[in-house]
This record gives structure tokens, C-alpha cells and sequence, in this order.
């Protein structure tokens, strides 16, 4: 009966008045969440710098539409982002999203659900996609003056984190890199996922 249990609830709404807390870890001051839904191919991440993370109607890579459950796990850094702890044990929370930017945002193309940014402007810009050399190129545009780092996984549709890996930006607007998947890696849909400050990218790639 504790109002701050969080872990298994349902009946979370996107409102900016709901809710979801994590246990503090002594001496860490940034904490990063991670949405998931295989079903739906569907990866948001988001950083706080306290235990609380309002269910606010994100602008970028909103909740999916409708009601959902998604597993949230949550890391812990003690270096504002650059480093974190690795992810604690999965929770599933069902939350409820019909605000309006939710419900109007574009989808990735292909028939899937994933919620994109903007195929053109500012954002992410990935090619090759199909992959089959390895190697896939990201281009960021219009990155905030304060992001100095990204963090960019690599997730596969059973969840399992195949790249993981720091970019250092100091504050660039322009950043371009290229991922090495390598050549051993399967075929298959994978989800491309990257946080800068608070902005939050996600691409599907095909690996042929």
C-alpha cells in the first residue's frame, strides 16, 4: 500500500502527474530508465537525476499509444551520465498514453510500430539500413550545446544488448559515427537505440 510501489502496477496514465520510483543507490546522482516492449519493438530510455521519473508527455519517442506493459529497468551513475551501473532487475508497469503527440507521432516505415524521429532535419540519420557489410554509419544533427556524451545500444527483438558503447560529442551539434556490428552478428531486426541529454533517438535496423 506504499504510494510509491511501482514495481507490477497497472494503471499508470501519461499526465505529468504519474509517477514511478526506484530505490535510491547511496552516493549516485543520475539514474537512467529503460522502456521496453518486444511486441511492439518499442526502446525509450530516459535519464533523471533523482528516483522519480513523471509519466510526462514525452516529445521524443513518446510512450506507444493506448494502454501497454512495458519492462523498466533502471541504472544508477555516480558521474552525472558518463558511466553507469549496469541495469537493476526488470519491473513491468502498465501504462496508459493517449496524449496527443503520442497519437499523431510518425512511425518508421515497413508497417512496423516503432515510434521515429524525423526522417529529415534535425535527429538521427542511419545508413546503411539494410546492413550487410557490419558496419552501419549514425549521423546526429542539431544535438544540444550541453550534450557532451551519447549513449547508443544496440538491442535485438529477445532483448539482449548486442553493442553498448559511449560517444563523447563536447557539445557538437553535428556528430556523425560508424558502429561496428561486425560480420558474425545474425540476421534480423534489431532496434538502435540512443540517449543524448534528454533527447532520445531510436531507429529499426535490418541485418541481412
Amino acid at each position: 500500500n506504499d504510494p510509491k510501489h511501482s514495481c507490477g502496477v497497472t494503471g499508470k496514465v501519461v499526465n505529468g502527474y504519474n509517477k514511478l520510483y526506484c530505490y535510491p543507490v547511496a552516493g549516485a546522482n543520475k539514474y537512467q530508465w529503460r522502456f521496453e516492449n518486444i511486441t511492439e519493438s518499442y526502446v525509450r530510455t530516459i535519464a533523471t537525476t533523482g528516483t522519480v521519473l513523471t509519466l510526462n508527455p514525452w516529445a521524443t519517442n513518446p510512450l506507444l499509444c493506448g494502454t501497454f506493459t512495458y519492462d523498466v529497468t533502471v541504472r544508477a551513475s555516480f558521474d552525472n551520465g558518463v558511466n553507469y551501473c549496469p541495469y537493476g532487475p526488470i519491473c513491468t508497469v502498465g501504462i496508459t498514453n493517449s496524449a496527443p503527440n503520442a497519437c499523431t507521432a510518425p512511425f518508421q516505415g515497413g508497417g512496423g510500430s516503432l515510434h521515429s524521429m524525423q526522417a529529415e532535419g534535425d535527429g538521427m540519420h542511419m545508413w546503411p539500413n539494410p546492413v550487410r557489410e557490419g558496419n552501419v554509419t549514425l549521423e546526429f544533427t542539431g544535438l544540444a550545446s550541453d550534450v557532451t556524451e551519447m549513449h547508443i545500444m544496440v538491442i535485438d527483438l529477445f532483448g539482449k544488448t548486442v553493442l553498448d558503447e559511449q560517444l563523447r560529442t563536447d557539445g557538437a551539434e553535428q556528430v556523425k559515427t560508424t558502429l561496428t556490428l561486425g560480420t558474425d552478428i545474425a540476421s534480423g531486426l534489431y532496434v538502435v537505440n540512443v540517449t543524448a541529454g534528454n533527447a532520445s533517438f531510436t531507429e529499426r535496423l535490418v541485418v541481412e
